[in-house]
């Protein structure tokens, strides 16, 4: 059973929100969900543009719900203005499906103004990833978008409550608090990759219900691939100079994009990569993190037990995540770099970058 969203034009659609996490394919299943929109449709489903401004997916929708400034054309609507049948080009008889990770970090408050609009009985879509590889995934896209902080340092901070990389039960419980344990749909990215399945077919046939006759296979797209760990270090070294420990939030995503740009096609940039590649090969260290999937095995038995029904790919037992062997990341200690590599180094490579990128 589907939610019943309440239109502004009287009329009822069933809705599912897939709501993340983030790290966990959500970009390649947009993008296949738009690949396939005119499919969806065709089959009942209505994968909406509008909120698509920034992405495959409706993050600007879900920005809006979290009281987030978006620009034009939403700048003065309401989400209520905006979720009205015309707006999203929904047809009678249709599902309406939305996707944006931003949806997962909704609080309560947010989550409450959603339930508002579409009602009470969402399918409320959570991935879940094991926090050893999501921590890691998570610190390397932040880096990527101008984020100065070393791992060591980002792993205190997310175990000081300062992030949710590591408490998946924080969105499951906003989920199953504003709509019900019943809405949910959990789905274990692992056990789909460790399987080889594709999340798209998966997610067509486990949680829309449809058949994927006629749907469009699988195709190249530039998907949002790991950097590699001597990329990433020298990208936190750029940031990490231009921002100089400070929070710097106004361009610190446009300035680390032109950081990386520079270390991959510029001369001097890629002689500063290759430098840093050669000092990270001889001197990084490895973090095992395994540690941190122990730590939180009470916490994944709690979810399993109270969520059981509503894990799609589940294991069986108490165990959320397929067993897994040791993993372990290497990082390399700034003090460690700066010997090797001066500090003023990255700071003139930083004023190249500013200065060409016109920030």
């Amino acid at each position: 059973m589907v939610a019943k969203v309440r239109m502004a034009l009287g009329s009822t659609i069933p809705v599912i929100i897939h709501a993340g996490l983030p790290k966990t394919g959500t970009t390649y299943l947009q993008q296949r969900l738009v690949d396939n929109r005119e499919w969806l449709a065709s089959q009942g489903v209505r994968y909406p543009t509008i909120g698509q401004e920034i992405g495959p997916g409706h993050h600007n929708l879900a920005r809006l719900f979290r009281g987030e400034s978006v620009g034009a054309p939403w700048s003065k609507q309401t989400p209520r203005e905006v979720m009205t049948a015309s707006t999203l080009g929904v047809k009678p008889g249709e599902q309406l499906l939305l996707s944006s990770e931003t949806f997962s970090s909704l609080h309560m408050q947010h989550a409450a103004a959603l339930k508002d609009v579409v009602g009470s009985d969402v399918v409320y879509v959570l991935y879940l990833r094991r926090r050893s590889s999501m921590i890691l995934s998570r610190w390397q896209e932040d880096v990527k978008h101008g984020d100065s902080r070393t791992f060591a340092e980002y792993v205190s901070a997310q175990l000081l409550g300062a992030g949710d990389v590591l408490r998946p039960e924080e969105p499951i419980t906003v989920g199953a608090r504003t709509f019900g344990v019943h809405a949910l749909r959990l789905i274990i990215y692992e056990e789909l990759v460790a399987r080889r399945i594709d999340l798209f077919d998966h997610f067509v046939v486990n949680v829309l219900g449809l058949s994927l006759d006629g749907a469009i296979p699988a195709k190249e797209h530039a998907t949002n691939t790991s950097l590699e760990a001597a990329t990433v270090e020298a990208l936190r070294a750029l940031n990490a100079a231009q921002c100089k420990g400070q929070l710097w939030a106004d361009g610190r995503h446009t300035y680390a994009q032109a950081a990386l740009d520079y270390l991959r096609n510029e001369a001097d940039g890629q002689a500063l990569l290759a430098d840093v590649s050669r000092v990270f090969d001889a001197h990084s260290e490895s973090v095992d993190l395994t540690r941190l999937d122990q730590e939180w095995l009470s916490r994944d038995r709690e979810i399993v037990s109270a969520c059981g029904p509503q894990i799609l790919n589940g294991s069986g037992d108490e165990l959320l995540f397929p067993a897994s062997e040791l993993r372990e990341a290497r990082v390399l200690r700034p003090s460690v770099l700066h010997v090797h590599l001066p500090q003023i180094r990255f700071e003139n490579a930083s004023r190249v970058i500013v200065a060409n990128a016109g920030i």
